[in-house]
């Protein structure tokens, strides 16, 4: 009987203590997202889990677990660049010129250099190539990383830091556009007429190529601000005018807006997009528009 009465005993404690661990699990959890809704400023007019509120709260610099899918390939073209430094390096290390601040980086990729050097690269990479990759704890849970997953490609949002603070805020794309729009057209900015970019950058690469021929930059200055740093750059707020007419048509079922614009000319609309009595009742935004001049964009 006393066998039995302490059989009974172990198996209670047993399960008190599982009762005691998940109550403080819970007790935890419940803590953490207390503390997670405060550091996480929503702003938008999504409604976030429980999850999303936990990876948001560890910060936009937190960097989850990564795979180790890619991790043997990812090691091997890393050694590979090593390689190629110290192969450059045993080649070039008497060469005391010093080194250009505007230089074009060639990516030079030397031959093979002594012997000594390439077995000491051909057994390093032989080892790694051979080296067993390790699991390891993962940092985050599986609901957490399909709630990062879910934000990642939710493209209605924007998720920024605070100014003044560490928390993270929330925000809906389209009204963040807008207040930027808005922004821009204050007295604090001034818009510019018939702004071309292709005669600016001719202009700038005639002014430049007359600098080195007075003799006031070499050529490596020269080339790199004539054809190193060169790129085909435009007015990057045609996207973000492309992305906000796309948000404004899915939250108008009714209207349909478009953005055409080429070299010469621009046609748009001024959307102003906000919360009217409809919203409240069948939850569709008001919409207001009018036309701009086409110089008016720029």
């Amino acid at each position: 009987m006393a066998r039995h009465y302490k059989k009974y005993a172990k198996r209670n404690k047993h399960k008190r203590r599982l009762k005691n661990k998940a109550a403080m699990q819970q007790s935890k959890l419940k803590f953490m997202l207390s503390q997670a809704r405060k550091q996480v400023v929503n702003l938008s007019h999504r409604k976030l889990t429980d999850d999303e509120y936990l990876v948001l709260s560890r910060g936009l610099k937190f960097i989850p677990s990564p795979s180790v899918k890619r991790a043997k390939q990812d090691l091997l073209h890393d050694f590979d660049e090593l390689a190629r430094k110290m192969r450059c390096r045993y080649l070039y290390h008497g060469n005391l010129d010093e080194i250009h601040p505007f230089r074009v980086k060639s990516g030079h990729t030397p031959p093979l250099t002594c012997n000594t050097l390439e077995n000491y690269l051909f057994n390093t990479k032989h080892e790694l190539s051979s080296m067993q990759i390790r699991k390891f704890r993962n940092n985050l849970s599986l609901s957490q990383r399909s709630g990062i997953s879910s934000l990642l490609n939710d493209e209605s949002l924007i998720i920024k830091k605070a100014d003044k603070s560490n928390n993270v805020v929330i925000l809906d794309k389209v009204n963040y556009l807008l207040e930027g729009d808005r922004q821009l057209n204050t007295q604090h900015y001034t818009k510019l007429e018939n702004f071309d970019l292709k005669a600016l950058r001719c202009n700038i690469n005639t002014y430049v190529k007359g600098m080195y021929t007075k003799g006031v930059i070499d050529y490596s200055t020269f080339n790199y601000l004539n054809n190193g740093n060169q790129i085909d750059y435009g007015p990057g707020r045609f996207e973000e005018i492309k992305d906000l007419l796309e948000l404004a048509n899915n939250h108008h079922p009714f209207l349909k807006f478009t953005l055409e614009f080429s070299s010469k000319e621009i046609i748009f609309l001024d959307v102003n997009i906000f919360k009217g009595t409809r919203f409240s009742n069948e939850n569709i935004l008001d919409v207001k528009t009018h036309f701009k001049p086409t110089n008016a964009f720029l």
